[in-house]
């Protein structure tokens, strides 16, 4: 075995804490934004007039304007947010930077208020790729039959 291996390196922990901590902050400003998304989709804010602002039909055609954010990337953003609403266990992990946005928008799909204690334990201990699949495995049945997935 490498001898570079066995060793502790304090540099490489130091920036490994540091990398861990930027990810969860990550995830926790996304939450805000999602957060902040809803609230200006909420209040219409695409339509008012502010210094500079541009008036807009939707949210998601105000983003693209001011952002040149993608007018899909925003509908999928808002159906999330909105999501969130009714799932306020997601929420707060989402909010802790606990769950990533991938597993977040996954559970959107099929979580509810019966199922959501255990889609989110599940979710936490899975990686992003594993929550998406067993989150469209769920999801099949419910499609085929024109449903909501049905709770655990």
């Amino acid at each position: 075995m490498n001898a570079q291996m066995s060793c502790p390196n304090p540099l490489v922990d130091t920036a490994a804490a540091d990398l861990a901590d930027a990810y969860r902050a990550l995830v926790r400003q996304t939450c805000l934004f999602l957060n902040q998304l809803r609230e200006f989709d909420l209040r219409r804010g695409y339509g008012q007039s502010d210094a500079g602002a541009k008036f807009a039909p939707s949210t998601p055609a105000w983003l693209n304007r001011t952002c040149g954010i993608d007018q899909d990337v925003t509908r999928e953003q808002l159906r999330i947010a909105y999501a969130l609403l009714n799932l306020p266990l997601v929420e707060d992990a989402f909010e802790r930077g606990e769950l990533s946005y991938r597993k977040v928008g996954a559970l959107t799909f099929v979580a509810n208020a019966t199922n959501e204690t255990t889609l989110l334990d599940f979710a936490l201990v899975m990686t992003d790729s594993q929550v998406e699949d067993y989150c469209q495995q769920l999801r099949k049945p419910a499609i085929a039959q024109g449903t909501s997935p049905a709770p655990d």
